[in-house]
């Protein structure tokens, strides 16, 4: 038998962009940020439905069928089978959903487009560049129980494990200049609109990064399962850290502080600079 190895490939797009993709008859794989594709920023990117539709006009860029999400199968024990067009799942059937699968003409079914890992992000808009590096400096201040929490230089906050569940917070504009490559690349990033509106308005970002296992345990391996509220109801189970800040504003009464320091508490509460008067 001679084996065959199946490499991946990279499509490449304008702006520096690229996208990883693998096709071995049977199965074809995609990684990247599909949304990302030929923009020349990633400041703003798509939904869940609008990066499928961008991942499958890549893929039809290069000939290849697109991603079908398929419709839930109640079968737990789908057997491969080899055909001359590739791998089929041949069906039994009980009363578990146990895939996401796509009928063939000859009665058979081909498995549904699966997630190998979803990263989910959302910008907030602190005001200013001094703001941003502030809320980031709070956001280093916060734990979350039985999770391990990084810091890397000023602008990047990390909690949690890459192979399960991450969570990233960061500078954007600063985000942005680190992909650059070369003065050039650098230069350039200096005078893009939305590098500086990102820079000007201190856009902080929260990123979750959800590998296999993690979507696995949620019921989230296969696309069909998903929609945008799964999307949301992702990342707010893991960044609950952000709505502290509230809880804890409302909870707090200054007048349980002594009074020589309760209108400076209430002043800083309501958002004063008290620095220069303490």
């Amino acid at each position: 038998l001679i084996g065959e190895q199946f490499r991946n490939a990279w499509i490449q797009g304008s702006h520096g962009t690229a996208i990883k993709f693998k096709s071995s008859g049977g199965l074809v794989t995609l990684a990247g940020n599909p949304g990302r594709w030929s923009r020349p920023d990633n400041l703003f990117n798509q939904d869940l439905d609008g990066t499928i539709q961008a991942a499958n006009h890549i893929l039809r860029t290069q000939n290849i069928p697109p991603f079908r999400p398929g419709e839930p199968i109640a079968n737990a024990a789908i057997k491969p089978t080899l055909t001359d067009q590739g791998y089929i799942l041949a069906t039994g059937g009980n009363l578990a959903t146990a895939d996401y699968v796509i009928p063939q003409l000859d009665g058979t079914f081909r498995q549904g487009c699966r997630v190998w890992s979803i990263h989910v992000t959302r910008n907030y808009v602190t005001g200013s560049e001094t703001d941003a590096k502030a809320v980031l400096n709070w956001l280093d201040g916060q734990s979350v129980a039985r999770v391990k929490k990084k810091r890397f230089g000023k602008s990047t906050v990390v909690w949690g494990n890459l192979n399960y569940c991450q969570v990233e917070a960061y500078l954007k504009a600063d985000e942005m200049m680190d992909h650059c490559k070369g003065d050039l690349e650098r230069e350039m990033m200096r005078q893009n609109p939305a590098y500086v509106w990102a820079k000007e308005n201190g856009v902080v970002r929260i990123e979750v990064k959800a590998a296999k296992d993690y979507l696995s345990d949620r019921g989230l391996t296969y696309l069909g399962a998903w929609t945008m509220k799964n999307v949301i109801q992702l990342f707010e189970d893991r960044t609950e850290l952000l709505s502290r800040v509230k809880t804890d504003i409302e909870e707090f009464d200054p007048a349980m502080l002594p009074s020589r320091v309760a209108n400076t508490a209430v002043a800083w509460l309501s958002g004063h600079d008290v620095s220069t008067t303490m």
